[in-house]
């Protein structure tokens, strides 16, 4: 009975190690950059263009008149979502999207007065700015692992807008998981990389596209909101040429995203 018993135990533990090598694959080191790929995103991104943005300029985004609410308090003044700085370029087979903090990102979850933050978050919208459709929308995430307090990275994009507005689920049809990311905990940027082809682009395309970050915390879903350049809680509405020098900003408000 005993042996059985042994056994039994043995083969529980080898499923939840298992579980935990996938989890880590899947979520932290496949979503990563590795050895050439990262120097070759550096390489282009330094060679594209940069857009900067105002230290300390965070947003309430509530259509409420501006006033604090029960979704986004203060905001909170966390420099980890603070944009400083978002970098664009292509090689002509990768889109990559640097975006650079006034703050390093901590390795470990931080609080406000005992709020726990949750995760960071940046959203970049792919906008079709005769018509106003949000045609993509590109998501780097950052966070820690419940209980381990592990930092892990995520990077995604949605395609294949349906026209629905609400619920926010139903607005794409395909979530895209071909993407990576770097930086994150200890560094002061996240930096990814999404395929052109399956963004239906190409080089010397024009993109219209704006940005936003947000912290999430235990008590609040939009603890902190910055938004990249643009007018009040609108951000900047950037055209740009993939693969060139060539852009420019529209910092009066504009209808076309769904902020």
């Amino acid at each position: 009975m005993w042996r059985w018993f042994k056994w039994v135990l043995i083969g529980i533990l080898v499923i939840i190690i298992m579980m935990l090598v996938y989890t880590y694959w899947r979520l932290v080191y496949n979503v990563q950059f590795h050895g050439q790929e990262l120097a070759q995103a550096e390489k282009t991104i330094a060679a594209g263009i940069t857009i900067i943005d105002q230290e300390n300029d965070f947003v309430i985004m509530e259509q409420n008149g501006e006033k604090p609410n029960e979704n986004n308090p203060s905001p909170y003044r966390l420099p980890v979502v603070d944009i400083k700085k978002m970098q664009v370029g292509s090689d002509g087979k990768y889109l990559y999207i640097k975006i650079t903090f006034y703050d390093s990102i901590p390795k470990s979850a931080p609080s406000v007065n005992g709020d726990k933050i949750e995760g960071l978050g940046a959203k970049i919208d792919f906008l079709d700015k005769p018509l106003g459709n949000n045609l993509a929308v590109l998501h780097l995430d950052f966070g820690w692992w419940p209980i381990l307090n592990v930092p892990v990275a995520n990077v995604y994009y949605s395609t294949g807008p349906t026209g629905i507005e609400w619920p926010e689920s139903a607005r794409f049809t395909t979530e895209n998981r071909d993407s990576k990311i770097s930086g994150g905990a200890g560094y002061d940027y996240i930096l990814a990389a999404y395929p052109l082809k399956t963004l239906k682009l190409k080089s010397g395309d024009t993109i219209n596209i704006d940005m936003q970050t947000e912290a999430k915390s235990a008590k609040w879903d939009h603890a902190a909101v910055d938004v990249l350049q643009g007018k009040g809680k609108m951000p900047g509405l950037i055209s740009w040429v993939i693969g060139s020098g060539n852009y420019s900003i529209d910092n009066e408000e504009h209808y076309f995203s769904d902020h």
